[in-house]
């Protein structure tokens, strides 16, 4: 077969291939709407404790003068230093007007715990939980259609709500919590954020080893687990902020040119926080310390949304409309030009043909004319092919033609339960076929390949293409960049794939090529 020209190369898949893939493809679905129920449940618990729970001292001591017998692990009288042996200096009952309380002599130090101070405590940690409920409650409603935004708020509720959780001494929920936090944190990463294969097994290692550690002491070891409380709280918090900003790109770079460009927007947030301190000090009585770490957490999430929070509003309140208003409005143009094309160009210049044909000594002009009707019926089929609305998109797929010649492209693109009757909706073909369009042209006019393969599987309820290339390749940090500025056809690639919800992704490194990736639905 001569290079430049397209062929098809039907995998021999068959319907195994489709059906594990489908099988998959509900398993995830599955998850995302199974962990967003439990993200939202938990977090609701975790508001209820923190606004009304009570806590129990479980402490069992003698009368003062005596010791302390046994201390429950994790309660607020073991967090605060009283432990098994202590010498009983002072106790009151929860009767007493100061409520329950104990004070012990330890190593020369006394050391207090009071009712009244845990629960103040947790009373405090009631923004978190209620956060952490925001979280919950947009995950159940992202499931439907955004499963990617679902998980990951998923993830942040859980691990806002081990906090409040852990100050209400709730272990059930707590425990739980505190494992499905970071798996659901970790396999977002993994599902979502591209990670190469090293550090997939690397953080798949650390969450698995971690976990299995902390049930372990939990079951075992009541003690140490108590003791490392805080520990797995700020490493789960710690995964939770990385996560986060993987996933919205908040580089350090884009945080200082964003600070450097201040607007009246934050104007209004920096008084909308000192009013909020205000009313939160004066009016409901909050303690200043607590106050002030309600403010200056307010302040950090906010600086660290401060460079994606215009996009993430555009995204949430408009983005799609726009994207996809813009995009159809423009396949109509393409379409309605390419039409023109063949109803008014392409018949005249027919005619004017077969007249010179009736002509003797006409052959060049003939053969001019014919050049230009070529082109223009290149044209017309670049602006919007006629196969795609009649066949469908693995047709049109397989109608491309690489621009250099030199280039070979192999097609090999299957179908299954894919009829006129049974097809994806049209703007989502549309929109798969420009992006496929791009990559190709990408990869024969800036990749310097000699072959480009176009695989896959296209459904009428799921489409998975990729589009690979031998070319030179790139380095990650150079997709980033032309992502960002534009270049390359990347960025309409993208806008493309985020108005119809579809998941892409470019893999590549110098001198290997490059494989771009579009899933759909994400």
């Amino acid at each position: 077969m001569p290079r430049g020209r397209g062929r098809t190369l039907w995998s021999g898949e068959g319907n195994a291939g489709g059906m594990r893939r489908g099988a998959w493809r509900r398993v995830a679905s599955l998850y995302s709407a199974g962990i967003a129920f439990v993200s939202a449940t938990v977090s609701v618990v975790a508001l209820v404790l923190a606004l009304a729970g009570t806590l129990e001292p479980g402490v069992v001591a003698d009368d003062p003068g005596g010791r302390v017998r046994s201390v429950q692990p994790g309660g607020f009288a073991w967090r605060s230093g009283i432990r098994p042996g202590q010498v009983v200096t002072a106790m009151s009952s929860a009767d007493d007007a100061g409520g329950w309380s104990i004070e012990t002599v330890a190593d020369g130090l006394r050391v207090r715990a009071t009712a009244d101070a845990a629960t103040s405590s947790l009373r405090e940690s009631a923004p978190l939980a209620g956060v952490a409920v925001i979280f919950g409650l947009a995950s159940l409603l992202a499931v439907p259609t955004r499963r990617r935004r679902a998980e990951l708020c998923s993830a942040i509720a859980l691990a806002l709500a081990t906090g409040p959780l852990w100050l209400a001494e709730n272990v059930p929920f707590a425990t739980s919590a505190s494992l499905l936090a970071p798996g659901a944190l970790a396999l977002f990463a993994v599902r979502w954020l591209e990670l190469r294969r090293r550090s997939t097994i690397a953080l798949g290692a650390v969450v698995v080893a971690a976990s299995a550690a902390y049930l372990a002491a939990r079951l075992v070891a009541p003690e140490l687990a108590a003791e490392l409380e805080l520990v797995r709280l700020a490493g789960t918090l710690l995964l939770a902020a990385v996560v986060l900003t993987m996933a919205f790109d908040l580089t350090l770079d884009r945080l200082l040119r964003s600070a450097r460009t201040l607007r009246l927007l934050d104007a209004a947030v920096g008084v909308a926080v000192v009013l909020a301190g205000g009313i939160l000090s004066i009016s409901l009585a909050v303690p200043l310390p607590s106050t002030a770490s309600i403010l200056v957490v307010a302040v950090v999430g906010y600086l660290v949304l401060r460079a994606g929070i215009g996009r993430v509003l555009d995204r949430a309140l408009l983005a799609e409309v726009r994207e996809r208003a813009a995009a159809q409005a423009a396949e109509a143009e393409r379409a309605r030009l390419s039409r023109e094309l063949h109803d008014d160009p392409l018949q005249a210049l027919a005619g004017v043909i077969h007249r010179l044909e009736a002509q003797p000594n006409t052959e060049p002009e003939q053969a001019t004319l014919r050049s230009v009707a070529a082109r223009l019926r290149d044209v017309a089929t670049e602006l919007h092919p006629p196969v795609l609305d009649d066949l469908g998109l693995v047709p049109a797929i397989e109608s491309l033609r690489p621009s250099d010649p030199a280039v070979e492209l192999l097609v090999s693109v299957a179908q299954h339960g894919y009829d006129r009757g049974g097809r994806p909706p049209a703007d989502i073909e549309v929109a798969v076929f420009r992006i496929v369009q791009e990559a190709v042209t990408n990869a024969v006019s800036h990749a310097r390949s000699a072959q480009v393969r176009v695989s896959g599987e296209v459904g009428p309820d799921a489409i998975s293409i990729d589009v690979s290339d031998d070319g030179q390749g790139m380095d990650v940090r150079e997709i980033e960049l032309a992502m960002r500025d534009g270049h390359m056809g990347v960025a309409s690639m993208r806008r493309r794939a985020e108005a119809i919800d579809a998941r892409l992704s470019h893999h590549s490194s110098p001198g290997r090529g490059t494989t771009v990736r579009l899933r759909w639905p994400a």
